[in-house]
């Protein structure tokens, strides 16, 4: 059967007709347990359709998405049986500013005329990428909605195949955990009241699941009849390589000078901030068991055109920073350099001329906390894992 995809404008033009917290609908009759063969602890599936903006009900939700722009890299997700299960990528909503870099920054022409074509070139390919990801940011708060809806109406239902409440010591359906996959406030810090209402974030954050296989690598594990058995396909593609009427390219990254396929210890330097991403993402239940009910999503396919640019990922949000300014204590006055110092001075083997070394300055975006409660049941991990050398990107490094 073949699969009939939406789009971010759908599920918008579907939330302007029947409501935010209206696109997605279920059946009760309809859900999937585990299997006594699987079976480690009680937990069941409620598969969720789309209702489109005509009233149509489209059966499994598949969104085909293009030009959108990374908030994170790929970061370490969920830990089961002491090995990870998959990465988390982030988005948020994005502005013009957000996009100074790389490809978005007009090249210098030769003439006036030939500048002013140049500008309105890249000012218009800003414009595509930010209303792309602000669309598609907008779609997922959508869906965040109607999901949050629905575990609602689990909870209040007075008659399913199965029951909700997975942890018996809950007393209560309301007591029952939803994850969301959209973190709209923060915990206010400053306040000393536990109490304190949590800070709405100016760019709601989204976080969605990249999958691994059970080799470790990038991908997806599918049932496959042919062999009766979990079959692995690698699938995050690389954008940059890709040639029109070409098959697409499997991405790779260089580690210690060989090529390797994408895993959980190096895809974070190929799928990097402000990476701009294509594909499909699905999803398709809502999971219930002990840790509550979480949205399933995965990226099912995966094209990367991966940020090369010098700009580096935030390490400090907002108020991290604030607080590293409030010390009165310093002069303003600038630093000066002392240009003796020969700490950073390197010869050029060929030529034999002496080159200072350029310094690669940290961009620190206003990008909030990342504190996720994406995934029932997380663990946390706190090695960073191997580093990849360098991204086999086809081309020659700046």
């Amino acid at each position: 059967m073949s699969k009939e995809f939406i789009t971010p404008r759908d599920i918008v033009e579907s939330a302007k007709k029947h409501g935010d917290d209206n696109v997605l609908v279920w059946d009760p009759a309809v859900f999937r347990p585990m299997s006594e063969k699987e079976k480690k602890f009680d937990c069941n599936w409620v598969p969720i359709q789309f209702k489109n903006a005509n009233g149509n009900i489209i059966k499994r939700v598949h969104i085909k998405v293009k030009k959108i722009v990374t908030a994170s890299g790929a970061k370490p997700g969920q830990l089961k049986d002491g090995k990870m299960k998959n990465l988390i990528i982030a988005f948020r909503e994005m502005e013009d500013k957000d996009l100074a870099f790389g490809e978005f920054v007009a090249k210098s022409a030769e003439t006036p005329e030939l500048q002013k074509v140049e500008d309105i070139k890249v000012k218009e390919l800003i414009k595509e990428h930010v209303d792309a990801t602000n669309e598609f940011n907008k779609a997922m708060i959508i869906i965040n909605k109607s999901f949050q809806k629905i575990c609602q109406e689990l909870k209040d239902a007075k008659s399913l195949g199965f029951s909700v409440r997975k942890d018996k010591t809950k007393k209560k359906n309301s007591d029952i955990t939803v994850y969301s996959i959209c973190q709209t406030t923060r915990e206010d810090k400053d306040s000393k009241d536990p109490d304190a209402e949590p800070i709405p974030l100016e760019f709601p954050i989204t976080r969605l699941k990249l999958m691994l296989g059970s080799n470790g690598q990038v991908g997806v594990d599918s049932w496959d009849k042919s062999i009766n058995g979990w079959k692995f396909r690698a699938n995050v593609y690389d954008a940059r390589k890709m040639k029109k009427g070409q098959p697409p390219v499997l991405a790779t990254v260089k580690v210690d000078g060989k090529t390797c396929p994408l895993d959980e210890k190096n895809v974070g330097t190929f799928i990097t901030w402000k990476s701009v991403l294509g594909g499909v993402l699905e999803f398709n239940d809502i999971v219930i068991s002990k840790f509550g009910f979480s949205l399933e999503n995965r990226f099912q396919d995966v094209f990367v055109k991966r940020n090369k640019s010098n700009t580096t990922e935030p390490v400090f949000n907002k108020e991290e920073l604030d607080d590293m300014c409030n010390s009165d204590t310093e002069s303003e006055d600038e630093v000066e350099m002392i240009t003796e110092a020969v700490d950073n001075v390197k010869i050029n083997k060929k030529t034999g001329k002496a080159f200072q070394k350029a310094v690669k300055i940290n961009k620190i975006d206003d990008l909030e906390d990342e504190d996720s409660d994406l995934e029932a049941g997380a663990e946390e991990d706190g090695s960073d894992g191997a580093k990849a050398s360098d991204v086999d990107s086809g081309e020659e490094s700046e």
